[in-house]
């Protein structure tokens, strides 16, 4: 069990502002009463390759793990500039933060 807020300020310990609740009681408050984001930022990973000038695009870093047989950490390690250095000894990773892939149709040859 949980103390709720029921306006959210937790600076306002009046006792018509507090319930007392389940912890996914308090979740679901903040998430329907609130309007608290609670999802993560999705990230595009880009890597560029610098003999080619070509960039691929991942929609995670797990697709992009998974293509280069790496891990996901590692992936979000050089893209968040904590791994220094070439990646694989010819990419740039890099990333976007809350961009959206847009699916598109495939082009019959």
């Amino acid at each position: 069990m949980t103390i709720n807020h029921k306006d959210g300020n937790k600076k306002n310990p009046k006792l018509d502002n507090l319930e007392l609740v389940t912890y996914g009681e308090n979740v679901l408050h903040a998430i329907n009463v609130l309007h608290v984001n609670t999802q993560k930022p999705k990230c595009v990973y880009y890597a560029n390759d610098l003999t080619t000038g070509f960039t691929m695009v991942f929609g995670t870093a797990v697709e992009a793990g998974k293509f280069f047989n790496v891990s996901p950490v590692t992936i979000k390690g050089h893209a968040t500039g904590h791994l220094k250095g070439i990646f694989k000894e010819n990419y740039i990773i890099t990333r976007d933060i809350n961009t959206i892939l847009v699916p598109h149709n495939k082009i019959d040859s």
